[in-house]
């Protein structure tokens, strides 16, 4: 709040605060205002490993709110500081504080109290007209004192010993001021204040008596001295008064400006927002798939619906059934002609919500088909690349052991048969992956272990222990060479497979503490991504294993993903967790 007082242009000398402050201030103002938010952001979203500790993150945003807090303070209060004087009187302005007065209620050069605690030395004044929406020192104190001074600008009696600040802190301005220029404006405009015309000046009384107090309060009020210049006099008198200053701290603050920018640029990209989010669902997406022209999505929920999505409008309905249960995965054939849904299974009373697996015909949206024999949850379903088989892997659904299957169960999709069965697995299937060429089936079981199953003589090949046993396998993908196998876990690794060599490529950790349910890798193999807890994704590079982007915006673990077929957006849906009620499914562009 400024005070509204006349100007004098003609007769106004105007003083910055001391350069060598303001050089200060403007490294302050370029570090904690653009440094170290940044600083802040890219911390808390790449978290760098044994760089932060639990909750260490919320601990440093918080840290740095305080200082970016007190260095705006400071930092616009030094910049911004400055001194008016006139022959009427004088006015020191800072932060939302303003002291003006005429030149006969300054009483002397010293402190506003006798113990010199909390104040600042200065021009000591009787009264004086003030305005402020910070108050400063002891007044911080005085609620009364500053909802008086925010509602109204009056004068007010300032004396030694007061509870008021009342304090004009010319050194600020200069060192040696009596000698210099502001010294030689007060001798001209106030000598009564000076021993002599080139002395010192006339040190404050300890405090004034009772009947000088009594006086100050019957004395009329003089009109208000003078009133501070605007920012552009302000600028200009800080340019002519220190040109060179000035010039140093322009170049300080083109060399933040451009640091900023080339941090700022680097969190922002990493840090990604969703394009659209579709919230049909009404509970958890657990599976996507899409088309491979990219115009129909595909989803599976708890809610017992699968749903098609118009990947062009986000327009969707669900296909016709009534009894599907939680719809566990869901599968598009590469022609699109064919989705496969499954669901969790239910009680064996309930013949409806047993598992089994449907095929539905995309062009009628019929229901063509209904595979059945695994008495489990079927976790995962994979059409092979050409098209004929389908996978199916199940178990840790069934309530109890007579229903019980840990399996896997390749069909002909044409002719509604099973063709072969891989069974009595020691822990349940939870992913499924073809190779691109189809001759090899990937199984990632729960206790950690990946079985590589020949499709042309229906053998295992080979068993990797890949993750350590007991970190179950969420998902697998092949890259698209078929060299190598990417997989993620429960546990939260991420790890890179050379399938010919035998031989692990790099395991990398996700966010910490992140579980991670689901996988997808883009059609080039370059990028994958990755879900889970923590309500985020994270975008990869294949060939170095570094994490290049956060997809933040879910409120829900992240359940499913799932890329477009030029590589240029995902998909992902999510859970409903802690009640937040998300359950959606967002439209990530991420080039």
């Amino acid at each position: 709040m400024q005070v509204n007082l006349p100007s004098l242009p003609d007769q106004t000398n105007v003083y910055i605060v001391r350069p060598y402050f303001r050089v200060i201030a403007y490294i302050a103002a370029g570090f904690l205002l653009l440094f170290m938010p940044a600083i802040a952001v890219y911390m808390v979203y790449t978290k760098p490993t044994g760089l932060l500790f639990d909750g260490a993150e919320y601990t440093f945003v918080f840290i740095n709110l305080l200082m970016l807090t007190m260095a705006t303070f400071v930092c616009v209060s030094l910049i911004g500081t400055r001194l008016t004087i006139s022959p009427d009187g004088i006015e020191f302005n800072t932060f939302g504080y303003t002291v003006a007065s005429p030149w006969e209620n300054i009483i002397g050069y010293g402190y506003p109290s006798t113990d010199k605690r909390g104040v600042q030395e200065g021009l000591v004044l009787e009264r004086a007209l003030t305005s402020a929406w910070i108050v400063r020192n002891r007044s911080l104190l005085n609620p009364v004192f500053l909802i008086i001074t925010i509602v109204s600008s009056r004068y007010m009696p300032s004396v030694p010993g007061s509870e008021l600040l009342m304090v004009i802190p010319v050194e600020m301005f200069d060192k040696n001021w009596q000698r210099g220029e502001i010294g030689e404006q007060m001798r001209r405009y106030a000598p009564h204040l000076f021993h002599t015309p080139a002395g010192t000046i006339i040190p404050a009384p300890a405090r004034p008596s009772p009947e000088r107090l009594a006086e100050i309060e019957r004395t009329p009020l003089p009109q208000p001295p003078c009133h501070a210049p605007g920012v552009w006099a302000t600028l200009w008198a800080a340019l002519r008064t220190y040109p060179g200053v000035a010039l140093a701290t322009l170049g300080v603050l083109a060399a933040a400006i451009l640091l900023w920018g080339i941090v700022f640029q680097q969190v922002s990209s990493f840090l990604v927002g969703a394009n659209a989010t579709w919230r049909e669902h009404t509970e958890s997406v657990n599976s996507l798939a899409i088309s491979t022209d990219g115009r129909l999505l595909v989803s599976g929920s708890d809610d017992g619906t699968v749903r098609l999505w118009n990947t062009e409008t986000g327009q969707s309905h669900a296909l016709p059934s009534e009894d599907l249960g939680d719809v566990q995965a869901v599968a598009l054939s590469p022609d699109g002609s064919t989705i496969a849904s499954s669901s969790r299974s239910g009680p064996a009373s309930e013949p409806e919500q047993q598992p089994g697996i449907r095929l539905w015909d995309v062009a009628t949206e019929v229901q063509i088909s209904r595979l059945t024999g695994q008495d489990d949850t079927i976790n995962a379903l994979a059409f092979s690349p050409n098209g004929k088989f389908l996978a199916s892997a199940s178990g840790f659904g069934a309530r109890s052991t007579e229903y019980r299957d840990y399996s896997v169960w390749l069909w002909d999709v044409a002719g509604h048969t099973r063709v072969f069965a891989l069974t009595d697995l020691a822990e349940p299937a939870q992913a499924l992956a073809f190779s691109p060429n189809g001759t090899t089936l990937a199984v990632g079981l729960d206790n950690g272990e990946i079985i590589l199953i020949d499709l042309a003589t229906y053998t295992t090949v080979e068993t990797l222990e890949a993750n350590g046993r007991y970190d179950s396998l969420e998902a697998l993908a092949f890259t698209p060479s078929g060299q190598h196998l990417l997989y993620i876990s429960f546990g939260g690794q991420v790890v890179l497979w050379d399938v010919d060599k035998h031989e692990r490529i790099y395991r990398h950790s996700g966010e910490p503490k992140q579980s991670l349910y689901a996988l997808a890798m883009s059609p080039d193999g370059a990028y994958f991504v990755v879900g889970g807890s923590e309500q985020i994704a994270t975008l990869w590079d294949t060939a170095t294993g570094m994490q290049l982007k956060i997809l933040r915006g879910h409120a829900g673990d992240v359940e499913s993903l799932v890329f477009s077929p030029d590589g240029t957006i995902i998909y992902s849906g999510s859970s409903d967790v802690y009640r937040r009620e998300d359950n959606s499914i967002k439209v990530w562009a991420v080039r």
